[in-house]
């Protein structure tokens, strides 16, 4: 019993000393200011640096191992960039020069290349031939004689009046539209540019719009009043279509600057050269280009009799003769057929029996010592004649036999017009 009370009193002794304690420490507390505080602190800052010491370590010595890493992989990318200019031949003044004498050898090669450009297409001299060796096409004659020559040989006639300048030519292929051309420059006696809308094209930037200009340029230096040029561009629906989204820029440009060309320059100072064109297809022509021909002139298929007199001189140029009967005959065979199909048929009537000498093995043989397929007749008179394939007959020995009107009708089963009908309809109605 005393026991136990003599251990609570001496807990509570405890409980009170310990409060006590802790109550004077807090009253030191105010008295030392913030000295025990910072000292607790130092101690702790101590502890916590003790602590970490050796992983800051560690990783300071990581950084120091990886920095050394990058130096050494620096400084070999350095020794490879510099092994590698060293091996390269550096600029010399000596190749400055050599560049320079290149760019100018270019350069005259180009200009070179210009004036012979220039020259392949401007025609000092043209085949000797006039509209009466065109068969047909009266109209498109008169309308060319009106629009061009006139103008050149009687120019008084014009006085006071807009001339047509720009003229587009549009009909089937084969009717005669360049040799059409060609003969209104000759009874023009004027300077001729003959184009072909291939030529214009140049694969370096620039060269193709280039070339146009050159050749306005050349013509309006080469035209006079009394003497205007004539500019003959061909198939020039290969580079005038209608304008798409999908077009490169190169083509774009030629159709500008050729637009740019077509409009002229109509001043006092300047005489306009004859821009004359041909088209296969002017519905497929650009609106633009279109606006700037104002006379449109259809070159048509030639009619029945046209086709037999075209026929007609090409025979009698081989000498080759049939009867007012025969022609007669096939009067009525020559629909739709252009004055290039009739050349066509033309050619066939006449290698119809250069066929035959291929396929001969019966020869007949002449007084003069030639020889010629046999024939049934031959072979009724007794003619004289031997077998044998052609390749071994003597060269030059071989004569043809003598054209016959079934010549010209096998021919014209074989060689049928260029054009259907219903394309032709779209020419008889583009100005409708």
């Amino acid at each position: 019993m005393d026991f136990e009370t003599s251990q609570e009193e001496n807990g509570k002794e405890n409980r009170f000393n310990l409060t006590g304690e802790k109550r004077s420490q807090n009253s030191s507390s105010g008295s030392n200011g913030g000295s025990q505080k910072r000292g607790h602190l130092g101690e702790m800052l101590e502890e916590t640096s003790m602590s970490f010491t050796p992983k800051v370590a560690r990783q300071s010595r990581r950084g120091e191992h990886l920095s050394s890493h990058v130096s050494a992989n620096r400084l070999e990318n350095l020794r490879v960039v510099e092994s590698t200019i060293a091996g390269m031949a550096l600029p010399k003044e000596d190749d400055d020069e050599e560049e320079e004498t290149n760019s100018q050898e270019n350069l005259d090669r180009r200009t070179k290349e210009d004036k012979q450009y220039l020259e392949n297409i401007r025609q000092e001299t043209l085949p000797e031939s006039s509209f009466d060796d065109i068969v047909g096409q009266e109209e498109a004659k008169v309308a060319l004689i009106q629009s061009v020559i006139l103008p050149i040989k009687q120019p008084q006639l014009f006085e006071g009046l807009k001339q047509w300048r720009r003229i587009l030519l549009y009909g089937p292929p084969g009717t005669g539209k360049t040799s059409l051309v060609k003969c209104t420059a000759q009874a023009a006696n004027a300077p001729f540019y003959s184009v072909t809308c291939s030529t214009l094209l140049s694969p370096y930037l620039g060269e193709s719009e280039k070339r146009v200009r050159e050749i306005f340029s050349d013509a309006r230096a080469n035209s006079t009043k009394n003497r205007p040029a004539i500019i003959f561009i061909d198939e020039v629906d290969s580079v005038t279509r209608t304008r798409t989204a999908h077009e490169d820029e190169s083509t774009r440009r030629l159709k500008s600057e050729l637009l740019l060309q077509l409009e002229g320059d109509f001043s006092e100072k300047s005489v306009e050269p004859f821009i004359i064109a041909c088209s296969n297809c002017p519905w497929d022509l650009d609106p633009a280009f279109v606006r700037r021909f104002s006379r449109r002139i259809l070159v048509d298929l030639p009619s029945s009799d046209d086709c037999a007199q075209i026929l007609k001189k090409k025979m009698d140029k081989a000498g080759v003769q049939f009867s007012e009967k025969h022609w007669n005959s096939i009067s009525d065979k020559f629909y739709l057929y252009s004055g290039s199909d009739i050349d066509n048929v033309a050619t066939a009537t006449l290698m119809r029996r250069i066929d035959e000498v291929i396929l001969c093995e019966n020869w007949d043989i002449h007084s003069d010592g030639r020889v010629t397929p046999s024939s049934p007749y031959s072979r009724m008179v007794g003619t004289q004649s031997f077998n044998s394939k052609w390749a071994n007959i003597p060269n030059g020995s071989i004569i043809p036999r003598n054209v016959k009107i079934d010549d010209l009708q096998y021919a014209l089963t074989v060689i049928k017009p260029s054009i259907s009908e219903t394309a032709y309809q779209k020419f008889t109605q583009y100005e409708k």
